[in-house]
């Protein structure tokens, strides 16, 4: 690719990103932080959550708005980290399901679009029995796409086709890729870079040292399904800044409210729930209560040393408090609505139980686990949205802890209805766990154990 070409795709996106930066800022932000890479290996345009692969022919003839939706469309696949899919949803189907709920996350940013020249359709409902993109987790999305555009003709299927996953899931690089844009190209100049023409030259030799190499005998690796990015090397130096400014418009996401009737009516019902918990889990939890000593106390002083002109700090002043909890809840096929309406009344409970004094995390899991939210109060438990899958995996909830939250709980809560084979007490490795059953299914034979019945 000739440096003339280059340059003018590099002011493309240069430009498209100035635009948003006064739409969208915090998609911007994002766009700041990520490698654009020039190949036609890729169909359209790609993403591995740290880089964007485009065709340069494809994207050239984008007009602005285009640019501006395509560039925001990758970023929100990198957010809700569609690039992270398990390893047996690969194809179309499921990438048109992903696009569904990013297209519906985007309308929901003013991006009101129904279709664009060079990108197609831009589908925001699923299909059977039909539902805004934003409402669903990616396999409920799947479900209700009940055709694969690979088995259609390449021109019908273009207008289903947004985009491309080639390099969901993989963090090697193209070997024809050409480096168009990286973090911190803003700060050079022509001067710093020259080539001997006086023409920018490509970026991707001396400069590109702070950019993880691309390797083209790498093996593909499959993203972990439980958090571990594949696209991440912890040598580029601004992986933090890309990190943050992902979880600012994933929260700014997250936090959005929903106008869907079925939201509103299950979060007014969890409301008419709170206070009418079943469990005393006070009594529940004592067995994980932490003392927390109060280091600072000097009333009264220690009194080894009341007689010396010496006063030092009491130790016998505690505080009582339980940090750190993981509540992970069952969101498999068999969970309704009833039963998710009994778990936030139970949760809220045990906040308002413990006085403000427990604090820790909420997360769901089927065969996966979503990336638990903190929280310290009902206030902030009820933004954190139920999300509901298929079948129920209790060994995820652990594969998971050991890989992120080992050092820092205090116990595991675990609330299901139990239907599902349980893991073996050495999977726990040592942490406490609670199980929290509703109905009558076999408790587990390890762990503390409370049960729930249904409500008639």
């Amino acid at each position: 690719m000739t440096p003339g070409r280059q340059k003018k795709i590099r002011e493309k996106i240069r430009h498209s990103r100035a635009r948003l930066m006064v739409k969208d800022p915090a998609v911007a932000m994002v766009l700041m932080y990520l490698d654009f890479v020039a190949t036609k290996e890729v169909r359209r345009i790609s993403t591995n959550g740290r880089a964007i692969l485009f065709d340069p022919d494809w994207f050239q003839k984008l007009e602005n708005r285009e640019t501006d939706y395509i560039l925001t469309h990758e970023v929100i696949h990198i957010v809700l980290e569609d690039t992270k899919r398990p390893p047996f949803f690969v194809g179309d189907r499921f990438h048109h399901a992903c696009d569904i709920i990013a297209c519906s996350v985007m309308r929901n940013r003013g991006w009101n679009y129904e279709e664009l020249p060079h990108i197609g359709r831009l589908p925001h409902r699923t299909y059977f029995p039909g539902h805004e993109g934003n409402e669903l987790m990616p396999l409920e999305a799947y479900r209700e796409v009940p055709f694969d555009p690979s088995r259609m003709k390449d021109r019908e299927r273009r207008s289903y086709q947004i985009d491309s996953d080639r390099y969901w899931g993989n963090s090697s690089m193209p070997p024809d890729g050409t480096l168009i844009l990286f973090p911190g190209y803003d700060d050079l100049t022509e001067e710093t870079i020259p080539d001997g023409s006086g023409e920018i030259r490509e970026p991707d030799q001396d400069l590109r040292q702070s950019i993880p190499a691309a390797d083209a005998d790498r093996d593909k690796q499959e993203s972990d399904v439980y958090g571990a990015d594949p696209a991440e090397n912890n040598d580029h130096p601004f992986n933090e800044e890309l990190d943050a400014a992902i979880d600012r418009l994933l929260n700014m996401i997250e936090t959005m409210e929903s106008h869907s009737p079925q939201q509103m009516d299950l979060l007014e019902r969890i409301w008419k729930g709170v206070g009418s918990a079943r469990l005393e889990w006070k009594k529940i939890l004592d067995c994980f209560l932490q003392e927390e000593l109060n280091d600072y106390s000097f009333q009264p002083p220690d009194r080894r040393f009341a007689d010396s002109g010496f006063f030092l700090p009491d130790f016998n002043q505690t505080e009582v408090s339980l940090k750190d909890v993981l509540f992970m809840v069952d969101s498999s096929g068999s969970i309704d609505d009833e039963i998710i309406v009994d778990i936030y009344g139970e949760i809220c409970a045990a906040l308002e139980q413990y006085e403000g004094k427990l604090q820790g995390k909420l997360g769901f899991f089927d065969t996966q686990v979503t990336t638990p939210v903190p929280f310290g109060s009902v206030h902030q438990l009820l933004k954190i949205r139920p999300k509901r899958n298929g079948g129920t995996d209790f060994s995820c909830i652990f594969r998971y802890v050991r890989q992120f939250e080992r050092n820092d709980l205090s116990c595991i809560v675990i609330i299901t209805d139990g239907l599902g084979d349980y893991p073996t007490e050495e999977e726990a490795d040592g942490v406490p766990v609670l199980w929290i059953l509703y109905g009558d299914a076999p408790l587990p034979s390890w762990g503390k154990q409370a049960r729930i019945q249904r409500k008639s």
